[in-house]
């Protein structure tokens, strides 16, 4: 795909910053009762695939998923640690605050694509500021 407005990845990039599982742990953020088919969708993957990561978000005790009717209802924990030992010192929210704005900002109309919304940059100079914060006393 060209790069354009609404596609900022130059044509033959193959890789993201993010993962597949933030991108869909974004989506949930952004709409807790997205369908997984919808999450496909808009990630890119397979619906499969969703569901093989929504089990690791919620094994991983970053998620609770609640059943609500015929739908499936989550809740995002976002006082837990990042994964990886470079950003254990940041957590899912400082993660969803950078890639997953406020539900209702010009921004996010419901689950959108990540990458439309932050240029690397920015997000990365964000992520940055927010990780290396200092906790008010």
């Amino acid at each position: 795909m060209p790069e354009s407005e609404n596609n900022p990845v130059p044509s033959g990039a193959a890789w993201t910053f993010l993962t597949n599982h933030s991108h869909v742990l974004a989506c949930l953020a952004r709409d807790p009762a997205a369908r997984v088919r919808d999450i496909a969708v808009l990630v890119g993957i397979t619906e499969r695939a969703v569901q093989r990561i929504v089990a690791d978000l919620e094994e991983g005790g970053v998620i609770t998923r609640q059943r609500a009717g015929r739908r499936n209802q989550y809740e995002i924990h976002s006082e837990r640690p990042l994964r990886h030992a470079i950003e254990a010192h940041c957590t899912v929210g400082d993660l969803l605050g950078v890639v997953a704005p406020t539900v209702g900002s010009p921004l996010s109309p419901g689950c959108g694509r990540v990458d439309v919304l932050l240029k690397a940059t920015d997000a990365a100079a964000i992520v940055d500021d927010e990780c290396n914060r200092v906790p008010e006393s």
